[in-house]
């Protein structure tokens, strides 16, 4: 039997407070169970539950909203105005790259927060969220990732984006030498990745607790740990992006393979 193919409209999506189940949920931060954000080493962040931003999705009007969470491929994050990373981001690079190996307490690591800054040159302008991709060098994987949302407005020179990722022992683990980099094409001159930053979640102890707060989300298939068959380029390599559900075919779109070689879009 052939498999079921469908098609949907991208105008039936919504920018807030919108859930498509394995696919991609979005809520106001605000809204989000405290014990979520602590399973993910969120902490501290109250300061965004009053503040909104302006925000687009493939070609539609912009639309101003909460600070929302968004959870896609096993991957949280959250993006706000100005350039002032959580003081539990340890472990800063400035520019659009950070290298480094997971330090090895004495707990089990099991996830990693990802936190860059962009800047532009211009005030009050439309900026574009970039690709991240994330290479584990001592495993031969890469993720490109690209956001949910395609541009974000603040009326700032600068926002931050701030990522958390559920990662298993068989994507990452103590010891494992990874870099993170956030290109930026070159059509986009005006605009830079200022600052990327990392930290690191280990359990705690209270495993079983710790997994029942993240366990909707873990549930999903098409997770970072799960099935990415349908989103895998080459052996190892993972194309990250909701389009992907809806696109007809296995093509992957050249632009994001020509971004893992380097910092900046080689187009």
């Amino acid at each position: 039997m052939s498999p079921l193919e469908f098609f949907i409209d991208s105008k039936m999506f919504a920018l807030s407070s919108f859930e498509f189940e394995g696919m991609v949920k979005i809520q106001a931060k605000a809204d989000v169970e405290e014990k979520v954000l602590r399973s993910l080493g969120w902490t501290k962040l109250n300061f965004l539950n009053k503040r909104r931003a302006r925000i687009e999705i493939w070609f539609r009007d912009t639309e101003e909203s909460e600070i929302q969470m968004y959870y896609e491929f096993g991957i949280f994050s959250t993006i706000y105005g100005g350039e002032d990373m959580p003081n539990w981001i340890t472990n800063r690079s400035m520019g659009p790259s950070i290298s480094f190996t997971i330090p090895s307490p004495p707990n089990k690591f099991r996830g990693l927060n990802f936190c860059c800054v962009l800047t532009s040159g211009f005030m009050d302008q439309l900026l574009d969220l970039p690709v991240i991709i994330i290479n584990n060098i001592t495993k031969n994987l890469i993720w490109i990732y690209q956001h949910y949302l395609d541009i974000i407005y603040l009326g700032d020179k600068c926002f931050t984006l701030l990522s958390h990722w559920i990662f298993g022992m068989n994507e990452m683990e103590c010891g494992d030498h990874v870099t993170v980099t956030v290109p930026i094409p070159y059509l986009y001159v005006d605009q830079v990745t200022k600052e990327c930053g990392v930290g690191f979640v280990y359990e705690n102890g209270s495993k079983d607790e710790e997994e029942d707060d993240l366990g909707y989300y873990k549930s999903w298939n098409h997770i970072i740990g799960g099935d990415l068959t349908g989103f895998q380029f080459k052996t190892g390599e993972y194309t990250l992006h909701t389009r992907r559900f809806m696109d007809h075919g296995n093509e992957v779109d050249q632009y994001f393979h020509e971004l893992v070689d380097g910092a900046c879009y080689k187009g």
